[in-house]
């Protein structure tokens, strides 16, 4: 019987991984938080679990080590070397029904999502096509909860050339911040 997972109750408890592609000759690395569906993208040139193993260390190097990871069957997720190192992390690692995928649903919505997204974008540089892109998902709201992102993960909204543009939009000058600062801290000169 496939596995069907609640919400988590904190950011980056519980993450989604999986691989999309290849892809116009690229493979990618899916990784979305089930609690913010804050979501990474890693430009793969191997799907080792050599180098799974590192691009989820430079991922964790960030936001931390979760409690649990969930993946598919495949071969990198379900090598000695990639249980081990989950091991001396102490993360869980949930595999995802062969026979259902569905069950490692978070992952595949935004794989397809990904897959789009990139085929809409045309060609040019897959990482500056990547960061757009990531930047434009961390900062949308979600549906269900009216925040982004970034909000539910990080606790603060992520400026975006809209917020240079916006009408209400009042930058704060060097000065100005830096005797803010200095009140806040008791400084006075």
């Amino acid at each position: 019987r496939p596995t069907t997972w609640e919400t988590p109750s904190t950011p980056w408890a519980r993450v989604h991984i999986d691989f999309a592609g290849p892809f116009h000759g690229q493979t990618f690395l899916i990784i979305v938080d089930a609690y913010s569906k804050w979501l990474e993208v890693t430009i793969m040139n191997s799907t080792t679990t050599e180098a799974t193993i590192k691009a989820l260390q430079k991922i964790f190097s960030t936001h931390g080590i979760p409690d649990i990871i969930v993946s598919d069957n495949g071969p990198q997720f379900t090598a000695k070397d990639f249980e081990e190192f989950l091991a001396d992390l102490g993360i869980r690692h949930a595999l995802s029904a062969p026979a259902h995928p569905a069950t490692n649903g978070q992952a595949e919505i935004m794989v397809k999502l990904t897959k789009a997204t990139l085929k809409k974008m045309g060609p040019g540089d897959w990482q500056e096509k990547i960061n757009k892109f990531l930047l434009t998902q961390h900062v949308t709201p979600l549906t269900t909860t009216h925040r982004s992102p970034a909000e539910l993960l990080m606790g603060r909204k992520l400026r975006t050339i809209l917020d240079r543009v916006h009408p209400n939009y009042s930058a704060e000058t060097p000065a100005d911040s830096s005797a803010k600062s200095q009140g806040e801290c008791g400084l006075h000169m």
